[in-house]
């Protein structure tokens, strides 16, 4: 055996070995769910607080990995970029993606836009994560119809299903703006999205007033002369 091909033994074994504890952080993030909110809500932060001391100590015990709270953040932050982006659906279309087992773990808890055709790396460790296919996302509705927009005409958001429980799952205000959002808006300024939302209230009403134009019948106005009746003589008194 080349010494190249040595090195290279060693690397596969090395990244394997990383792949391996990336597999386990992301599978005990299953039970800190909350480091991954960004809400700045008092009372979610000190959850979150509290939650970040637990993972660190559990780290500390199940990996040996000493890590500080900024360096904690920076490291999910980063994996939750590099799954996004991997599972981007603008980006890799219908292409077959490679998941890893810690790819995909993570996948499920951040809830990405998943590609229909992805597939899990063969041969990778697989404890704790599901071997199913990731179904992809309803793509979102068009923001305007072709004929009539904003109050009238804008989509409502779909009904909310009902839990196996019973009880109604509430929407973010992220997930329905999600379903508002489009291409076209997502590159408009806030004074460009509100100038758009009062020209097309604009040409709706201006689209009512012809309606109510043609269906008003025109009122025909008729002059009358009071001399035009019979005459009347007075008698001499």
């Amino acid at each position: 055996m080349s010494p190249l091909s040595e090195e290279e033994d060693i690397e596969e074994m090395e990244n394997a070995e990383a792949d391996d504890k990336q597999l386990v952080f992301a599978t005990m993030l299953k039970d800190y769910q909350i480091l991954l909110s960004k809400s700045q809500v008092p009372s979610v932060k000190e959850k979150k607080d509290k939650a970040t001391k637990e993972f660190l100590a559990a780290l500390q015990e199940k990996l040996t990995l000493a890590l500080m709270k900024g360096t904690l953040s920076k490291k999910i932050s980063r994996m939750k970029s590099e799954v996004k982006k991997k599972c981007d659906l603008n980006r890799t279309g219908n292409k077959k993606l490679l998941l890893k087992s810690w790819e995909k773990v993570m996948a499920e808890l951040i809830g990405a836009k998943t590609n229909p055709s992805i597939a899990q790396v063969q041969g990778a460790v697989s404890v704790g994560v599901s071997s199913g296919v990731a179904r992809a996302k309803i793509p979102m509705p068009n923001f305007l119809t072709k004929s009539e927009t904003t109050v009238e005409l804008i989509e409502p958001p779909p009904k909310k299903l009902q839990s196996i429980n019973g009880c109604m799952k509430r929407k973010t205000g992220d997930d329905v703006l999600k379903l508002l959002e489009t291409d076209d808006t997502k590159i408009l300024s806030l004074a460009q999205l509100q100038r758009l939302v009062l020209l097309e209230q604009l040409k709706v009403l201006t689209l009512k007033r012809q309606r109510l134009e043609k269906e008003t019948p025109a009122i025909t106005y008729v002059d009358v002369n009071v001399n035009d009746g019979p005459d009347y003589e007075l008698a001499d008194i």
